[in-house]
């Protein structure tokens, strides 16, 4: 499974992300155009089903010297080094007789027992032995990529923000003839991840509250403000009218100099 490209342009320092802009991704327009389909990203460990056969994803990755380490023996490239970090991921089988993949057998007997047999597709293994086990669930289980399917009325910039801000998921994938194009993360737009929904609905109320309450505070502040102006004006009504003919005759002043010195000007 190849690497795809973020939607939107990211800011790094240091390989993290401090900020990103509506700038879309060289030949990603079509996703605010409205074409494709958008879907959830699953927050798990990726793995596939290849002829029938049962593969986890393995990143190749340098030693301490520098050096790159030999992926396992009969493991099948998915992609290229990555040109910054080295990284050159791979499938590799998982086996009944390695004890590092029990989880994964585990996740692939479960999914089987509910769905039936699987087809050859790519899938995220999620549940409690899975990426701290984010949608809490009780056992582990595959999900295959592309089959989740949000809906996403607004694919603006502000308008896909506000569905990451609103929304327990991890981000969106955008696919298109049938594969993977490009993603977004919460992450990018630097909202919390692992949250539940629970969690962002009351984050949500708690915000609309503020608002509310800045509003009303606001509103009060220009009532007492004009409460205040009436006052003035009842208790020294000579400067209130003495004020308002000298602004008068200033403002008269200004348009006669103002036509003079343009005629003298020109």
């Amino acid at each position: 499974m190849k690497k795809i490209p973020t939607l939107f342009h990211r800011e790094f320092d240091d390989h993290k992300v401090i900020g990103i802009s509506p700038e879309v991704a060289t030949e990603m327009q079509w996703v605010l155009d409205g074409e494709g389909i958008a879907t959830e990203k699953i927050d798990g460990a990726c793995c596939a089903i290849i002829d029938g056969a049962f593969y986890k994803r393995y990143d190749a990755k340098k030693d301490k010297r520098g050096k790159m380490k030999l992926p396992p023996t009969g493991a099948i490239p998915c992609d290229d080094p990555d040109p910054v970090t080295g990284h050159w991921p791979h499938w590799v089988k998982v086996e009944e007789s390695n004890p590092a993949d029990r989880w994964f057998l585990d996740a692939l007997h479960n999914a089987q027992s509910r769905e039936g047999m699987l087809i050859d597709a790519t899938y995220e293994a999620i549940g409690p032995h899975f990426q701290s086990n984010p949608y809490q669930l009780e056992q582990d289980t595959l999900v295959r990529h592309g089959t989740t399917v949000i809906e996403l009325n607004n694919r603006s910039f502000e308008g896909i923000r506000d569905y990451l801000q609103r929304n327990a998921v991890e981000g969106i994938v955008f696919w298109k003839d049938g594969k993977p194009r490009c993603k977004i993360k919460r992450r990018d737009f630097g909202f919390k991840w692992p949250i539940t929904q629970t969690e962002i609905d009351d984050q949500i109320q708690q915000r609309e509250m503020m608002e509310h309450f800045a509003a009303e505070a606001e509103e009060e502040s220009l009532r007492k403000s004009k409460i205040t102006g009436d006052s003035f004006n009842q208790k020294y009504p000579d400067y209130t009218e003495f004020r308002l003919r000298q602004e008068g005759l200033e403002n008269e002043n200004d348009i006669g100099t103002g036509g003079e010195g343009t005629a003298e000007t020109e």
